[in-house]
């Protein structure tokens, strides 16, 4: 006879042992069904093997100001006709606030940590890290850049310039004149089509950057005309009294850092005639456009607790937009027949805009209004409209190979999209978007170097502030709920928050904190180019 002790005991095991059985069988599912999807991903045809390549960068453009990205005006009807009609990731962001880190990013698919330019002229791409053009012009590529090279925020000589076979800047200072130059790179590829010969074309706008000065003073977007928004080009370059009181101001209450024009810099602060000011001020610009050309901050600062001022210029970029819209809706056109049999494009940004969303303007955070950014995708063989798969810049690189059958550089940190894109699922992955924004902060006196990184991963974005190697501020946002951002809620989920910092924990081993670029010694003098007086 047997005990009823002893028979719940044998049901009670039967009943671990059908369970043990059960969680066997799903996981070995799991893994087959993943073994499975990954070879069918890794065997698959490339979607475009040989295919021209372009890449085109709109500096500046927030993903959250483009209507297919949820934005409530028609900022930009091409470029999302252009979006719907072919593949665009509707979670996609940037790696930087910044241009020049956010573009090596872009082309090393390694994150602003790893590939260590931060700034200009501070360091060298170092020669073990492999860039998209070197890539394509190691397989027979003709590797074409278009696009403005005088401008020290995004200097090539940093390594940008590696494995271009031909680099135009044929263009004047105008905004329409980066974009007319481009339809010389068009041709280009056109010509080597016809020749057999595989392109990579990479074309650079500063069309949407600040100032916003539309041709014109008809805005499509405001009915009002705010008188201290400058609305041409010879206003925003005018040195008049008041500007140069704003910017004596400003530097004393944010001194310069050190800079080989302290001696020009003293004088310039001490001086009170006018004419000796404007003279010198001249000066510090043309040798250092970075430190003190303080234009932007002028006209974009002086009024920004104003909401009229602000809604006037987001009025002014979101005009920008429309603008660079038409230009591109022209050439998607001329480019139609080849992205239908021999061309994959991908258009993009480095970075986004802020208007006061979060109390400051332009691109000095890493809130969503400056880490959103465009990323739509046109090729032979792919699927088309939205895909919702997170996305950063640092995936071009990988994913552009993907899509030419190529493998993925060893160098690269980004994830190979081209299974999405081809209309496969992605296996299963883990992988947070992080981002990073390296600053200085002025206190008491002093500047203090300070990493700023966002970590998303699901619907959590953990905003945290790492200064002396220790955090001193988290922010937590339910990108579900909260898009925009508005509300922290990391005192109310602290478990989250402690989540991503293992997360974050993890990364940082990986990406130690650079030092601060402005406290380095550059490895050789900054190339003599002329400066153009914008803030990038």
């Amino acid at each position: 006879m047997v005990s009823m002790k002893s028979s719940k005991r044998n049901v009670s095991r039967r009943g671990k042992h059908i369970f043990t059985t059960t969680l066997f069988m799903a996981g070995a599912i799991v893994l087959l069904v993943t073994a499975l999807l990954y070879v069918a991903v890794w065997s698959r045809k490339p979607a475009c093997k040989n295919c021209n390549v372009i890449l085109i960068s709109l500096d500046t453009l927030s993903g959250k100001h483009l209507p297919c990205y949820g934005y409530p005006k028609n900022t930009a009807p091409n470029l999302c006709r252009i979006a719907k009609e072919n593949s665009y990731f509707s979670k996609a962001y940037t790696q930087s606030h910044y241009t020049l880190p956010s573009h090596i990013s872009m082309f090393t698919g390694q994150y602003p940590s790893t590939h260590g330019i931060l700034e200009p002229d501070t360091r060298l791409l170092s020669t073990k890290t492999s860039t998209l053009t070197e890539t394509l012009d190691a397989k027979g590529y003709q590797t074409l850049y278009f696009g403005p090279t005088d401008n020290e925020f995004l200097p090539l000589s940093r390594g940008l310039e590696r494995g271009f076979d031909y680099i135009d800047d044929d263009y004047n200072y105008l905004r329409t004149g980066e974009i007319q130059n481009w339809k010389k790179g068009v041709q280009m590829l056109k010509d080597n089509t016809n020749k057999g010969i595989p392109t990579f074309l990479f074309l650079h706008t500063y069309f949407v950057h600040e100032p916003y000065l539309p041709d014109t003073r008809d805005n499509h977007f405001t009915d009002s005309v705010d008188l201290t928004i400058p609305v041409t080009q010879q206003e925003y370059t005018a040195l008049t009294p008041d500007f140069i009181q704003f910017t004596k101001r400003y530097f004393r209450q944010s001194p310069a850092q050190h800079t080989p024009q302290d001696a020009i810099y003293q004088k310039y602060m001490e001086t009170e005639n006018f004419n000796q000011a404007k003279a010198l001020y001249q000066q510090l610009m043309t040798d250092n456009c970075r430190v003190y050309c303080l234009q932007a901050e002028y006209f974009y600062n002086q009024n920004k607790n104003d909401p009229r001022h602000i809604a006037y210029i987001r009025a002014l970029y979101d005009e920008m937009i429309l603008n660079l819209d038409k230009e591109i809706g022209r050439l998607v056109a001329d480019l139609e027949p080849y992205l239908k049999k021999n061309t994959i494009l991908v258009i993009t940004s480095d970075h986004g805009e802020a208007f006061m969303e979060h109390q400051d303007i332009m691109h000095r955070s890493l809130y969503s209004e400056v880490l959103n950014v465009p990323l739509i995708i046109a090729a032979p063989n792919i699927s088309r409209g939205e895909i919702r798969t997170p996305a950063s810049i640092i995936d071009i690189y990988p994913t552009v190979l993907g899509l030419l059958g190529l493998p993925k550089a060893a160098s690269a940190e980004g994830s190979d999209l081209s299974a999405v894109l081809t209309g496969l699922p992605m296996p299963i992955r883990y992988k947070p978007v992080i981002s990073e924004r390296y600053a200085m902060r002025y206190d008491n006196g002093e500047h203090k170097p300070i990493l700023q990184r966002s970590i998303i991963s699901g619907k959590w974005k953990l905003l945290i502030t790492i200064e002396q190697q220790s955090i001193r501020n988290t922010e937590l946002y339910n990108l579900t709920v909260d898009p925009d951002e508005k509300n922290n809620v990391a005192v109310q989920q602290q478990g989250v928050v402690n989540t991503l910092l293992r997360i974050h924990t993890d990364f940082a081993k990986h990406h130690p904190q650079k030092p601060y670029p402005s406290l380095l010694k550059p490895p050789e003098p900054p190339p003599e180019d002329p400066q153009r007086l914008f803030h990038y």
